[in-house]
């Protein structure tokens, strides 16, 4: 699909802007001009201006000053607008998947621990963390001295590197909802620790034999949250961040590690090189970014400035990276895997278990399918006084108002639909709405719409 392109100018009025820019305006209509300043909300414009390619363009009369800081504003819009690409991919499917996922995972919780019931309990012991970066096989040869010396832990891709060179970790950490089958592999997942959301592929949690440790995601899908307090569970969730090892920097955080190394997380990609050697993937052409720094994704971009962040508010936790290639990421010192095990004086680890979850799935199961009939039935009353009262506004009528109000009291609607929808929303009232009866007629019919879609194919 092609984008629609818009120019964002800096240091001009937008009369100036459009009279100069006219014929670029015109070979074009679905362009349009955008005023950058410091003093509009570039969050929100960012997610006003999903799936746009963004270009930045001066007037002659700029001068140097301005074109600085018009460069400046421009990157943070850009990377603003690429944060609210990844949600909005990451619910490309309006989150049925993820939300079958939760569901059919729900009686896991039984006999799983809690994510919080480790916390401080390696107060000080280092944690090695192993993404399935390129650099990750040059290391290797370390890596059972490393563990012997910290927390070892694989995320996602990772564990199956691992295996596949005859390692075990400590512990691992799935996130995605739908990995390729080829990316991990039952084998290496038997017998391990398993730290997981509700949200993570169901497969996962079928293939793994170990102890499951479950660490609550209500951020990204608060309906995680809604269906596990039904069950009479309450849990704070992990901040996940925007990947795998972000969600395992997090629980190690969560654990007491310091430091944190990261081993195979370059957030970059060398060579040309996508994974550890052993496993067969590759990023698409399209999926690519060039910089300065050298090539990467935005999703690794994203990840690099969580970890950024957590470095910022976390200045006790030394972290490092023992990959020269890795991405340079501030707060982040890069130190090679040898040093920092010399450093290291030898622990024992040993997870210790107690206390698991003892509940019972179909309960909350019931409660989400009694809320779904009766939410699909409300937005069928909906639409029918939105057809009934057309083309007046049916939000004059009182049966109408009462029906929308209680609508938004279902907890589906709280914790799913709502969260969901402010995603999904501002790529609908991008289309231009003609001759509209009402004001807001066409935003109204694609929300009802959007809900009943929703619904119609979730579980």
């Amino acid at each position: 699909m092609k984008r629609r392109e818009v120019l964002c100018i800096y240091g001009a009025e937008a009369d100036e802007a459009g009279q100069f820019f006219s014929t670029w305006l015109t070979e074009d209509p679905t362009r349009k001009l955008l005023i950058l300043s410091e003093r509009i909300p570039l969050q929100k414009v960012a997610w006003e201006h999903l799936l746009f390619e963004l270009k930045l363009a001066f007037l002659p009369s700029a001068s140097k000053r301005q074109k600085e800081s018009g460069e400046k504003l421009f990157e943070e819009f850009k990377f603003l607008q690429m944060g609210a690409e990844a949600l909005l991919a990451d619910v490309r499917d309006q989150g049925k998947k993820v939300v079958k996922n939760i569901l059919c995972n729900l009686p896991f919780l039984d006999g799983s621990y809690k994510a919080s019931s480790f916390a401080n309990r390696f107060q000080g012991v280092p944690a090695v963390i192993c993404g399935a970066g390129p650099s990750l096989h040059r290391h290797i040869p370390l890596l059972k001295d490393a563990k012997e010396r910290g927390l070892l832990f694989a995320g996602g891709s990772a564990v199956k590197a691992l295996h596949d060179q005859g390692i075990r970790p400590h512990a691992m950490a799935y996130l995605d909802p739908q990995p390729p089958s080829h990316l991990y592999s039952k084998e290496a997942l038997k017998g391990l620790p398993l730290f997981f959301p509700l949200r993570v592929a169901h497969q996962v949690l079928q293939a793994a034999q170990g102890p499951k440790v479950w660490a609550a995601d209500g951020l990204s899908y608060p309906v995680e949250t809604w269906l596990t307090q039904q069950l009479g569970i309450e849990e704070m969730s992990v901040e996940g961040g925007w990947n795998v090892i972000t969600f395992c920097i997090s629980l190690c955080a969560m654990m007491g590690c310091n430091p944190i190394v990261l081993v195979g997380v370059d957030l970059s990609l060398p060579a040309g090189e996508s994974y550890a050697k052993g496993i067969d993937h590759t990023y698409k052409k399209e999926e690519l970014i060039e910089t300065k720094q050298g090539i990467t994704k935005k999703d690794f971009l994203l990840a690099a400035d969580w970890i950024a962040q957590f470095a910022e508010e976390h200045p006790e936790i030394s972290l490092m990276n023992v990959a020269k290639e890795a991405w340079k990421i501030p707060g982040v010192k890069t130190k090679p895997l040898e040093k920092v095990l010399k450093k290291l004086p030898a622990k024992e680890i040993q997870f210790e278990f107690s206390d698991p979850l003892h509940c019972k799935a179909e309960s909350a199961a019931q409660k989400w399918k009694e809320n779904k009939t009766k939410a699909c039935t409300m937005i069928q009353s909906m639409l029918s006084l939105l057809e009934q009262h057309f083309p007046s506004d049916p939000r004059d009528s009182g049966a109408y108002a009462l029906c929308e109000v209680e609508f938004e009291e279902l907890p589906i609607f709280q914790f799913f639909l709502k969260p969901m929808w402010e995603v999904w929303r501002n790529l609908f009232e991008q289309q231009t709405q003609i001759d509209e009866p009402y004001p807001g007629f066409g935003a109204t019919i694609q929300k009802w719409l959007f809900f009943q879609e929703v619904l119609h194919e979730s579980v």
